[in-house]
């Protein structure tokens, strides 16, 4: 499965670079103290492009290395533009895991760029992790892992 998702991630790279594009690629590791104020202290991932811009995001990884304890009170965890809550792009149903387990897991999401993306379609939006609540009690961390590109606006 892992070499499937590395391929993925391949394919998207090379369809970004067919066009002149520069893909570019962060690897964020967010603590469990920033896990339990994630409502109140968004992480940012990327900043606003700018004017007339947008970021695509190409592929999205994640490691949840679970602590002793799960997490308690997370709602909806997931990767919004700016502070759209509304314009989820990458959450539990995505495949994220159950921040309440202590099982350690990962995960990917592979993405195309058509465009087509709420996400990716708002224009000089950051883009940050958050959740609709602070979460409680838990010692893990996650590790996520970003490729994106910005492009303009038609």
């Amino acid at each position: 499965m892992a070499e499937v998702e590395i391929e993925d991630l391949g394919a998207r790279l090379a369809e970004a670079q067919e066009f002149g594009i520069s893909v570019k690629f962060k690897s964020f590791n967010i603590t469990s103290s920033q896990l339990k104020a994630i409502h109140t202290t968004p992480q940012l991932l990327v900043p606003q492009p700018g004017i007339g811009k947008y970021i695509q995001v190409v592929f999205e990884t994640g490691i949840y290395i679970a602590g002793s304890t799960g997490y308690a009170g997370f709602s909806q965890p997931a990767i919004y533009p700016g502070g759209d809550t509304g314009a989820t792009d990458w959450n539990t149903s995505d495949g994220m895991p159950d921040f309440s387990s202590t099982d350690s897991a990962i995960w990917s999401k592979p993405r195309s760029l058509n465009g087509n993306d709420p996400v990716s379609m708002v224009e000089n939006q950051s883009l940050i992790f958050t959740d609709t609540t602070d979460w409680t009690t838990g010692d893990g961390r996650l590790i996520l892992n970003l490729a994106w590109l910005v492009a303009p606006c038609s």
